[in-house]
Order: C-alpha cells, then structure tokens, then sequence
C-alpha cells in the first residue's frame, strides 16, 4: 500500500516515477507512471507487481537492455551503490522510446526502498539526429563550394598564372627588338584575365555591392541591371532594414541571385517581384513571378526554381532562418526568413 505523503511528492515529478520494496514489488508510482503503463498494456509494471520479474519477462523476451536495470536494482537495492543511471532503449510495447532510467536508494523509518526514475529522452535523441543530419548536410554544401572554388583556381587562374610565368621566361631571354613588345602585351592580357578571375572568386565570396551600398541598395542594383540584360519586368519593395551580420545579407543576396536566375531560365514568365522588409529581430525576403505551376510548397520538388535555391534551404538553416516555395496557379512565391543578427562561423 501507498504512503499518501510518498505518493503526493512523486505525482508531483514529471518523469515516470515509481517506488519498490528491495524484494522488487512496486508500492507505488506516479499519474505519469500509472498512465503510460495503462496505456501501452504493461500491466506487469502496474502498482504491486512484481518489477524484477517484469525485467526478466522482457529479457526472456529478447529485450537486451532489462538485465543491466536488472542487475541495476539489485545493487541499489542491497545498498551495494546507492544510485545507478542507465540508457534503455525499448523493445516490444516500448520499441522506439529512449529512457535515461534513475535507480537510487532510500531509507526510511528503518527500511529501504528504491525510487526508479524514468526519463522520456526520445523527441530529444531525434531532435539530435535530426541536428546531426542538417550538420552533415550543411557540411556537403560547403564541400561542394570548395571544390568549386579549388576548381576555379585550377581551371582558370592556375593556367593564367602559368600563361604569365612562361611569357617572363620568354621576355628575360628575348633579345632587344625581337618580340619583346608582343611578349608584353602578352603578360598585360594575362593580368588583365588574372584580375577578372580574382574578382569572379571574391564575388562569390562576398559581393562587393554589399560593402558599398548595403543589402537595399545592393538588390535594388541587382534587380535593375537583371531586368535591363533579360526583358524580365521587376517591381521592387524595399524597405530600410537598418543593420544585420555580413553573413545575412549575402545569403540573402545569392538567394535573389539564383531565384532571379531561376526564373529567367524557365519560359513563361514575364514579371517578377522582390520585396525585402525586416522587423526588430528578423528580416524577411519574398520573390514571386507569374509563372503557372501546380500548387507545391515543398522546397525539394521537381520542379525547384534553381538547383542554387534547393542549396540555400540549408544554408539559411545553418542561420536560423526558413526557406518556402509555394507554385500556385497565379505563379511561384519564394519566402525566406533569417534571423538579423545571427552569427555564423564565418564571422567569428
């Protein structure tokens, strides 16, 4: 039978609570307790039975985790340790649930017993697998963008760079007169491609429109010279969003990139619209054009606005922020939020 004043302090506890006798018999347990055992039929974990022969039913049963909270109770419960912490993960009834299981020893009144604590780590083990996953995923990206740089530099620059180096071994043994001044306007060309790629690379590092005119200024130049090259009409809404990281705001930036380019790469449509507005806290970016598309809101189907789009769903995860496409009838609307002020590895 149940202490009232015991079984008062353990209904207060959220975990899964119950208390046993050194012998294993459950004397009491908590509503958490006594609910979930209902709930999933475990009526051998019910108030009065037996909770060292429950532990050897499970394991009978192929649980390979009830004999360490077997050999668990029986250590507290001769006072061999006095608290002992385990990781159950649940088989049969509880198959996919995670426990960080608590057995600890008490004395009252001359005699012992034994608190058994249960706590329900699975949404939390999946959240960290799910954190695991975008990491891993968040990695990939970056790994393409070097390999996609490395790629630059060994197709471009690198073949350059050793253009130049031949024409200054040929101008150091050129003789007065002969082909001097072809070798170099050779090395000046060269230079010349050498600073365009330099440039290409940094602007993909961070665009220089950035630093001069700010994220505003920087789209409004970007929108205009991409509809005066393309014919694409584009209305503009943008708002003064005061200060945010350098990481937000080239996000932000490459987004209206690859969304701009997205729709000029796909026929029929004709208008775009860009609106950029922030809040105290968040800074908030939409693109729509009229193209009919079906009705879709996920960002990986298979008709994406741009492979780069799909790619900055992760790196606006990365920030803290939220990435949506939604096709309608009416046209696609690209919605991306990010937190102003996150701060990334890259400005630390």
């Amino acid at each position: 039978m149940s202490n009232p004043p015991l079984q008062l302090l353990i209904d207060a506890l959220n975990d899964f609570v119950a208390v046993a006798s050194p012998e294993g018999i459950i004397l009491a347990a908590n509503e958490n307790w006594r609910r979930n055992a209902e709930r999933l039929g475990l009526l051998q974990f019910q108030v009065g039975c037996d909770y060292t022969a429950a532990l050897a039913a499970l394991a009978e049963n192929g649980d390979r985790r009830a004999p360490a909270l077997s050999k668990a109770f029986r250590q507290v419960s001769t006072g061999a340790r006095q608290i002992v912490r385990c990781l159950y993960a649940g088989s049969g009834p509880l198959g996919g649930r995670d426990f960080n299981v608590t057995l600890s020893g008490m004395e009252s009144g001359g005699s012992r017993t034994v608190l058994i604590s249960a706590l329900d780590m699975t949404e939390l083990n999946e959240l960290k697998d799910d954190l695991r996953r975008s990491h891993g995923k968040v990695l990939q990206a970056q790994e393409r963008e070097r390999r996609e740089v490395a790629r630059e530099l060994h197709d471009s620059t690198a073949q350059i760079l050793a253009a130049l180096n031949l024409n200054l071994i040929n101008l150091g043994t050129s003789v007065e007169g002969m082909g001097i001044e072809k070798t170099i306007a050779d090395c000046k060309s060269a230079v010349d491609d050498l600073l365009h790629e330099i440039r290409s690379i940094s602007f993909l590092a961070h665009p220089p429109e950035l630093l001069h005119h700010g994220l505003p200024g920087a789209i409004k130049n970007l929108s205009s010279g991409f509809a005066a090259r393309t014919g694409l009409s584009i209305d503009l809404q943008i708002a003064d969003i005061g200060e945010a990281s350098r990481t937000v705001e080239a996000t932000l930036y490459r987004l209206v990139q690859e969304a701009l380019a997205g729709i000029h790469r796909h026929p029929g449509a004709r208008h775009a619209s860009v609106q950029l507005m922030g809040n105290r806290r968040h800074l908030s970016l939409i693109i729509s054009d009229d193209r009919e598309g079906p009705n879709e809101a996920d960002v990986h189907s298979p008709m994406p606005l741009g492979v780069g789009v799909m790619g900055m769903d992760e790196r606006l995860k990365e920030l803290g922020g939220s990435l949506s496409i939604r096709r309608t009838e009416a046209g696609t609307t690209v919605t991306a939020t990010l937190p102003r002020h996150q701060v990334s590895n890259s400005d630390r």
